[in-house]
């Protein structure tokens, strides 16, 4: 609205003296105040506020074999590990106790960085569509079961000192685990040599595997044949193959399994005219859980957190 004031002359008519004067003043017209029209604000639109979704899941990453790198919700990834890594026929506590091991596996994983992948190079994992073509019509069934035993043990992992375990497990042992310090160096006072009583009743708990000597000389780098001694220096503890020498040449039990592909490092030898006959007794590197040592404590009636201080001395349970 314009303010401004306007300034307002005054007119005179002049009248000749000899004529009657008649003084006539002007009429000042007054313009009516325009009418101002008051806008009303318009009514802003309402902002909805926006509220923030809090995703507290813990997420993996899981290289697949066909090289694509996925994320996984923790929980969804241990069900695709205990359906790969431990059979579904198991006790449901052996199945707990195997849930836990993959969760603390995968969480100090995560806390390094690590990208998992889904083969046993770190553990092995399926998804949803793997485990229905493995179990076919039994997919539900067996789905149910595994998911139940993630479910009861949702958030456990394993401690020592408060800090993850390394939760390394195998499939069978000899009657006994094998220290860590004997297959990787390292001593971890949790990853000791401990009685696994039940180890036999795995269906394959003894198997023999015979390699011809022209393998034998390609395996180990060194000329072999029927006249060839095999020298065992030493046994472990666990009784699994300490060193062993052939020909003037020494290995670790652990070297000479890995270099063969030896179920396990306990075996014995007997020669042949054509190679070698090794009988191997349980399967796996035997440090940590044995997973058929695990199921035949659960259908003795121990619980999966008996099972768990029984593979890994000292531990806590502990619960995100």
């Amino acid at each position: 609205i314009d303010t401004g004031k306007s300034t307002s002359n005054t007119k005179t008519n002049n009248i000749n003296s000899n004529t009657t004067s008649n003084v006539v003043k002007e009429e000042v017209k007054v313009e009516e105040p325009k009418e101002v029209k008051v806008v009303e604000p318009k009514e802003e639109a309402k902002i909805e506020e926006q509220k923030e979704v809090v995703d507290n899941n813990i997420y993996v990453s899981v290289r697949r074999a066909s090289g694509n790198v996925i994320k996984l919700e923790l929980e969804e990834y241990v069900i695709g590990v205990v359906g790969a890594e431990m059979p579904v026929s198991f006790n449901s506590e052996a199945l707990k106790a195997q849930a836990i091991i993959a969760r603390t596996y995968a969480l100090k994983a995560n806390s390094r960085g690590q990208v998992l992948s889904d083969n046993e190079s770190t553990q092995s994992y399926k998804s949803n569509d793997d485990l229905r073509n493995m179990w076919g019509s039994s997919y539900n069934t067996y789905y149910s079961k595994i998911k139940d035993a993630v479910n009861c043990t949702k958030g456990a992992y394993l401690t020592y000192n408060g800090e993850y375990i390394d939760a390394v497990y195998h499939s069978t042992s000899n009657g006994k685990t094998e220290s860590s310090t004997n297959v990787w160096g390292n001593y971890y006072p949790y990853l000791v040599s401990v009685d696994s009583i039940y180890d036999n009743t795995n269906p394959s708990y003894e198997m023999t595997k015979e390699i011809t000597y022209s393998d034998l000389s390609n395996k180990l780098g060194i000329t072999v044949n029927n006249e060839t001694e095999f020298n065992i220096l030493g046994y472990t503890v666990s009784g699994r193959v300490e060193n062993i020498n052939v020909s003037g040449n020494t290995y670790t039990g652990v070297q000479f399994r890995n270099l063969l592909g030896l179920r396990s490092a306990d075996f014995d030898i007997t020669k042949t005219e054509s190679g070698v006959i090794f009988t191997t007794r349980g399967y796996g590197h035997g440090v940590g859980m044995s997973q058929y040592g695990a199921n035949g404590m659960a259908k003795n009636g121990y619980s999966y957190k008996e099972i768990l201080k029984h593979y890994y001395s000292g531990i806590s349970i502990s619960y995100l």
